[in-house]
């Protein structure tokens, strides 16, 4: 069941930008969500769980990571803003770097979000429901945060993959303390 809710609320959250996104647009958040996501998806399913199993400390590279990518994150985007680079980009260039700048931002939060939740779930054997359960009420909960955007502003849905990463972020690192 916890499974079939994250991947369900992926699928809703692509469906819902499908429907209510021009093809372009669409496009340019699939790709940028598909970069951001990729460390903490890497990190899930390829090298964390054999980290986590074997007390390998992972935390300063972690913390290295979320700086390196939100400062030159925020580095790139002043420079977007303020146009201090003289490049010229068309509307869906400027849109797709700064989706692209947040979902990267969000990663980091994302990265750490499935560190807390590995490690609850390695450490704590007796209490993985309490992962399940969580990654259900995760899911619910990051499932309508495209729908809040859109009711907001159309125009800020490049802000929900950050907006989910801290999301999810929260859920894991309560999750984490209950281990003390």
């Amino acid at each position: 069941t916890s499974s079939l809710t994250v991947i369900l609320s992926i699928f809703f959250w692509r469906v819902f930008i499908y429907l209510n996104y021009e093809k372009d647009i669409a496009g340019i958040l699939f790709s940028s969500f598909a970069v951001g996501s990729f460390i903490g998806t890497f990190f899930a399913s390829a090298i964390g769980p054999t980290l986590i199993k074997n007390n390998i400390k992972i935390m300063f590279y972690s913390k290295l990571y979320l700086f390196l990518s939100i400062f030159f994150s925020i580095i790139l985007y002043f420079f977007l803003q303020e146009n201090l680079i003289k490049i010229d980009l068309n509307s869906n260039e400027v849109f797709f770097i700064k989706a692209l700048i947040y979902s990267i931002a969000g990663s980091s939060f994302m990265l750490f979000a499935v560190i807390f939740r590995l490690d609850f779930f390695y450490k704590n054997k007796s209490k993985r429901e309490h992962v399940y359960k969580n990654d259900i009420i995760n899911s619910i909960f990051i499932s309508i945060i495209p729908i809040i955007f859109f009711i907001y502003d159309k125009n800020t849905i490049m802000f929900s993959f950050l907006a989910a990463s801290i999301i999810t972020f929260i859920f894991y690192f309560y999750l984490y303390r209950l281990k003390a």
